[in-house]
């Protein structure tokens, strides 16, 4: 029975990755990867499971204290801003190592004077005074975001499919909602008696909060197009999100009925981050539709010399700066418009050009594809745009992308002076120069305030009373700057942190010869895991009274006036108690059948990728059932376990693959040109193939000549 039962395991291993069979246990997590690939939309009322108690509603009970970073981006409205303003001469205070690997999107949460991390091996509760260990909610698997404290509850969800309740006080285990069909890596939102969170499987959840009648209840769901990997924001009784599906939806709080569904947004998935709600406006950022350094991709696209390019940045750079020599800044300076607090302010119009949704094809303009921000009206999902130029064609907002090879470009932020603030390109520079600026809604103007960086150097973004603060990848700066000319800025680290911290980064791995950036956690392990690196998603620093907090290097750092006890012991992994129940030989054959059938469903499929720059010295592997060999292995593998009734289809469906691929020529690689996915981002947008299996996708966004002239797909 038990090698029956990894028989069965494995094949649907094959057939489904990441792997979605689960083992769950109170308190403990003990499976490795999920995915549910989602249902069709449901756009008209929320799906209530059989039995559901009708929804009970109160005042509001989770508005967090000023003072406080009680989730992530700290308010519901996801700003990013707190009053708390912590600045002059700071020093290391306390340090703390953590063995378990703490996912990099995950942000420190300050609340009741504690520090509150979420990490792969359960939830850590530090003080926020010296460090010490006040106590500790050991999982067997992660834990996907960071969680949210609200009325003395923490509320968090892991990847066990499951939203738990904790005690703030002392880590008890309060209660679980266990009826998500994935997990969980978004981060809760808690308002009025009830607990939002969206799931891998596609539905954003409605669940009784904590000493409520309802109380770890479902309320309501709403089903999507795609897994929700993107954390909610707040406002006014509607709840504002995104699906992988590349839509914006705007729910209606009490019953979760749709209020909205934006157009089909750009870019390559909406992950790691959350909305930003400005004004009448709820802003997305994503991540550019490009396969970076593979093609297609990047290196579909060659420049002025046959060259093909590596990265999107520098695409945009020359896009951006045609002609143009090192230094030029991206546009002429301007009278200040009456908000730019004592700084300059420049004309963003080459960058809104460059996006400007413009049907005449031009060779350095006119890409709004590429947009990697888009701004919603609140009350419409309606895209805001403006048309500056007076063509007759929209512009928007003037941000051009600023990050790495993967990953959603870091969220803007709200200042105390209702100006919106973001990462932006500012020059020409071999490097990409960016500086901070702030923005509103008139028009292409941005004033310049500071931050000066990289664009290739992801950089995260929080604010505190009237100051920015800034941290850079890969643990080389942490500073400050004022969102007005009249306060000075500072600096905690600056590619000195190895100095002022020694020892900090004990989990980390550089290997000899290469540069920190390329350092990755390792914990106790000797594992060579390039995915758990530093260098694309990032996490803020947080002002918390009277000390700036945040984790780099899966170390837990506290700067403040004074020096503390500086480096603490490293916290260690505990094993997680409790009783798993594995799933049943007759429950794996049915979730085998169903992954099975959505491919013989679909058809000849197209192939999927993963993130290219997970596999950088193996580009190999960023590619799957590309091959038509992978789809013929996939189903001989599963084929002993399925009914009398699916071997069949099988047997008709293989005979299809061979004669097509197999019969009388051998096809190495089937191209992107044919076949369905079982679930796409379709797009009317020109140039876009989307293509995907069980959940796992692929968007491709490239002018039309290109996909015909250098790709040679359509």
């Amino acid at each position: 029975m038990k090698k029956i039962l990894l028989s069965l395991s494995l094949a649907i291993l094959v057939v489904q990755s990441p792997i979605s069979w689960f083992s769950t246990q109170k308190g403990t997590i003990s499976a490795a990867f999920d995915a549910v690939t989602p249902d069709a939309i449901t756009e008209s009322s929320p799906s209530l499971a059989p039995n559901d108690p009708p929804a009970v509603f109160f005042p509001l009970v989770s508005r967090p204290p000023e003072q406080e970073w009680a989730m992530v981006a700290a308010n519901a409205e996801r700003t990013s801003w707190t009053p708390q303003q912590v600045s002059g001469t700071l020093r290391v205070d306390w340090y703390r190592p953590i063995e378990a690997y703490i996912p990099q999107n995950v942000q420190i949460i300050a609340s009741n004077n504690l520090l509150f991390i979420s990490t792969a091996k359960g939830l850590y509760a530090l003080s926020a005074v010296n460090g010490a260990v006040v106590w500790r909610y050991d999982t067997e698997m992660p834990l996907g975001n960071s969680p949210t404290v609200s009325n003395g509850i923490v509320y968090v969800g892991g990847y066990d499919r499951k939203l738990h309740a904790l005690s703030a006080l002392n880590g008890s285990h309060l209660w679980e909602f266990s009826g998500a069909q994935a997990g969980y890596d978004t981060n809760p939102l808690v308002i009025d008696g009830k607990v939002f969170i969206g799931n891998r499987d596609g539905y954003m959840y409605a669940i009784g909060a904590h000493n409520t009648p309802n109380q770890g209840q479902l309320l309501w769901r709403f089903k999507t197009g795609g897994p929700i990997h993107y954390s909610a924001a707040y406002k006014d009784g509607k709840l504002y999100f995104a699906a992988d599906d590349n839509y914006a939806y705007a729910l209606n709080a009490q019953d979760g009925t749709l209020v909205w569904r934006s157009e089909k947004m750009p870019g390559d998935g909406y992950h790691s981050y959350w909305p930003v709600i400005y004004q009448n406006y709820v802003i997305f950022t994503t991540a550019p539709a490009y396969r970076q350094g593979i093609e297609p991709g990047t290196r579909t696209i060659s420049d002025d010399n046959g060259t093909p390019y590596g990265t999107m940045t520098k695409i945009q750079t020359d896009d951006l700066f045609p002609t143009e020599g090192e230094g030029t800044p991206i546009g002429p300076t301007v009278p200040d418009p009456g908000w730019a607090e004592g700084y300059p302010v420049i004309d963003g119009s080459r960058i809104a050009q460059y996006l400007e949704n413009n049907p005449n094809p031009h060779s350095n303009k006119h890409k709004p594809w590429r947009r990697n921000m888009i701004v919603l009206n609140l009350s419409t999902g309606n895209e805001y745009t403006y048309d500056w130029d007076r063509d007759g064609y929209p512009e928007y907002i003037p941000v051009a992308f600023w990050g790495t090879n993967t990953g959603n470009q870091y969220p803007p932020i709200v200042g105390s002076n209702n100006t919106l603030y973001f990462n932006n390109v500012y020059m020409k520079t071999s490097a990409g120069g960016g500086r901070v600026m702030g923005w509103r809604p008139d028009g292409p103007y941005m004033s310049v305030v500071g931050g000066q960086g990289a664009i290739a150097e992801p950089q995260a973004i929080s604010a505190g009373g009237g100051l920015i603060y800034r941290s850079i990848c890969c643990d080389r700066v942490g500073d400050w700057f004022s969102m007005n000319t009249s306060m000075r800025g500072g600096s905690a680290w600056s590619y000195n942190l190895a100095g002022l911290a020694p020892g900090y980064d004990e989990t980390w791995t550089i290997l000899p010869g290469w540069p920190r950036l390329n350092g990755f956690y390792v914990g106790n392990t000797n594992s060579v895991n390039g995915i758990y690196h530093n260098h694309g998603v990032q996490n803020p620093i947080i002002p918390y009274k009277g000390r700036l907090y945040i984790h780099r290097s899966n170390t837990i750092i506290a700067f403040g006036s004074v020096s503390g006890p500086g480096k603490l012991p490293l916290l260690r992994i505990n094993a997680a108690q409790g009783d798993s129940t594995q799933l049943s030989e007759l429950e794996l054959r049915a979730r085998l059948e169903e992954e099975i059938q959505k491919m013989l469903t679909a058809g000849h499929l197209r192939p999927g990728y993963y993130g290219v720059n997970h596999f950088s010295l193996y580009f190999e592997l960023a590619d799957y059932y590309n091959n038509p060999g992978d789809t013929i292995y996939t189903l001989a593998k599963a084929y002993p376990y399925l009914s009398l009734t699916l071997q069949e289809q099988v047997r008709t469906y293989l005979k299809m693959e061979f004669n097509s691929y197999f019969d009388s020529e051998m096809y190495a690689d089937i191209g992107w040109a044919s076949g369905d996915a079982i679930t796409a981002r379709n797009s009317s947008q020109p140039g876009r193939v989307s293509c995907s299996i069980s959940g796992l996708w692929l968007l491709l966004e490239l002018p039309p000549t290109q996909l015909l002239c250098d790709v040679e797909i359509c």
